[in-house]
């Protein structure tokens, strides 16, 4: 059903209804903590309602708030979520692109 998505975004306008970009959620998959990056129309589910998946960037996990060691960090990861995999933080102010730069500025080659 997802191999085929029908409009991935591409610095253009995000589809109706999606998240913005920066917003803070969690991968029911994971357990994880991520930022949402980019979203797109995967597919259709059963009653023809489009499904959105958003690419989310992971943030590494650590053991306490303190605990920022390397020893004790997990990589960054991306990954793709469908909407009814994640749980959304809205109430959190999205982070700007100027802020997962900032973040990311070391993982780029």
């Amino acid at each position: 059903m997802l191999d085929n998505p029908q409009t991935v975004h591409s610095g253009g306008d995000l589809p109706e209804g999606s998240l913005p970009i920066g917003t803070y959620v969690r991968s029911l998959e994971t357990d994880c903590l991520g930022i949402v990056t980019d979203s797109f129309v995967g597919a259709e589910d059963e009653v023809g309602t489009e499904i959105l998946i958003y690419s989310i960037l992971l943030l590494p996990k650590r053991k306490t708030v303190l605990d920022i060691t390397e020893s004790t960090l997990t990589p960054f990861y991306m990954i793709n979520e469908l909407e009814y995999n994640i749980i959304a933080y809205n109430m959190i102010k999205p982070m700007s692109k100027k802020g997962m730069d900032l973040m990311t500025r070391d993982l780029m080659i």
